[in-house]
């Protein structure tokens, strides 16, 4: 697991944290916190640490989880659409987040509709 951050999982919750971290140690996941993975070469990362020294980490699955930007919902991807007489946005499409704030969110236009 390669982490620009100087934790893993620094944002989550306490005990899930805790149960996450038990879990990827239980497995044998290596961490390598502050340093960013710049390519993938077949079947490993290749990237640098915050001290300059080269990061290399071998892979089956690479999962890439960058930043926290919301990504709005194109008018573009709509016009393939059937017209709708009402769009709402929720989630990551309105504003980056947490899941539980998506979940909210729908449950708000849920009842709200």
């Amino acid at each position: 697991m390669v982490e620009i951050l100087g934790q893993i999982a620094a944002d989550a919750e306490s005990n899930a944290r805790k149960l996450l971290m038990q879990r990827l140690a239980e497995k044998g996941v290596p961490f390598y916190t502050c340093s960013r993975v710049q390519r993938c070469e077949g079947n490993k990362a290749c990237g640098v640490n915050d001290s300059g020294e080269r990061v290399e980490v071998a892979a089956d699955v690479m999962v890439a989880a960058m930043g926290a930007q919301p990504a709005p919902l194109a008018p573009k991807g709509l016009e393939k659409m059937k017209p709708a007489p009402e769009i709402y946005t929720i989630g990551d499409c309105r504003q980056a987040g947490k899941i539980m704030q998506a979940i909210h969110d729908g449950n708000r236009i849920g009842r709200m509709i």
